[in-house]
């Protein structure tokens, strides 16, 4: 029995690396030109706000985030989603009660998992929802 043998030549390994390279250059330009100061972001666990943007010594664009009104952390761009509709105080971990439009399972709850952008949320469920469709409670702990 024959096995193919699949080799990577230097030239074509070091074109790959070039094009991923520049791939990110370019999504990262784009979020650049596309988000601005004072835009509610999120990068899948926490939402913030861009309170500065910059051009580095090194030409790489940089957004300055103030994630949940409490730290500053300088992000690339291409890693931000718009999130233009949720509060920037709720967490993963923090409840989701469905309102009256949604309108099989209106006044169930649910716990955040994750942020995917655009005010949608997936649960702890594995469900998605669209922040028109719950309200969003913080979770305190009594203790």
């Amino acid at each position: 029995m024959k096995t193919a043998i699949s080799l990577k030549y230097p030239k074509e390994t070091q074109w790959q690396e070039n094009y991923a390279i520049l791939t990110e250059q370019i999504d990262n330009l784009r979020s650049y030109l596309q988000l601005g100061v004072g835009t509610k972001v999120t990068d899948g666990k926490k939402i913030g706000i861009i309170i500065d943007k910059k051009i580095s010594l090194t030409d790489i664009p940089e957004f300055i985030v103030l994630w949940s009104g409490k730290l500053t952390q300088i992000e690339e761009p291409r890693r931000l989603k718009l999130e233009p509709l949720m509060n920037p105080t709720i967490q993963i971990g923090d409840a989701i009660v469905l309102n009256a439009k949604h309108q099989t399972e209106a006044g169930e709850r649910f716990e955040i998992k994750e942020f995917q952008g655009n005010g949608w949320v997936l649960t702890t469920t594995d469900q998605q929802f669209h922040s028109d469709y719950f309200y969003a409670f913080k979770m305190v702990s009594h203790g």
